[in-house]
Order: structure tokens, then C-alpha cells, then sequence
């Protein structure tokens, strides 16, 4: 499988959300379990094929790459 974006550039996937069987309360707790209150502040939220979430902030993002980034938070599902 592939990656899935459930954030991307601080908006929702929505579709993806559905997808993955997570809803927006189950991904704001998410964030605000790592100090995120505003999804806005969020550049990509990414599932991974092995189940867990990373989150890379907007700050990270221009300071980054996806290739050479780690994320900010782990999770399983």
C-alpha cells in the first residue's frame, strides 16, 4: 500500500479520513496530544503503511524533506 494524507497544507482529507476509518475528532485528539491546537498549523498529517502517524508542522516543513525528516509524533492505529 501506500501512504495516505489525511492533512495536507493544514486542510483535512476528508476522503481519506472515511478511508482510513478515522474521524476529525480522532485526529484532533491526535494533534493535541502533541501539543497541536489548530490543525492550521499542520503541513502534512500522514498514515503510514505500517499504521503510524507521522505529523510534520508547518515550521518543519520549509527546514525539511519528506525523504530526511523524522516526524513529530509516532502513533499506532
Amino acid at each position: 500500500g501506500e501512504p495516505t494524507f489525511l492533512v495536507l497544507d493544514g486542510k483535512p482529507m476528508l476522503k481519506n479520513l472515511r478511508f482510513e476509518h478515522m474521524s476529525l475528532e480522532d485526529l484532533n485528539e491526535s494533534l493535541q496530544q502533541n501539543g497541536i491546537n489548530e490543525i492550521s498549523l499542520v503541513k502534512y498529517v500522514i498514515k503510514e503503511t505500517n499504521g503510524q502517524i507521522s505529523i510534520i508542522k508547518e515550521d518543519q516543513a520549509h527546514t525539511t524533506t519528506r525523504e530526511n525528516s523524522k516526524p513529530s509524533v509516532a502513533l499506532t492505529a
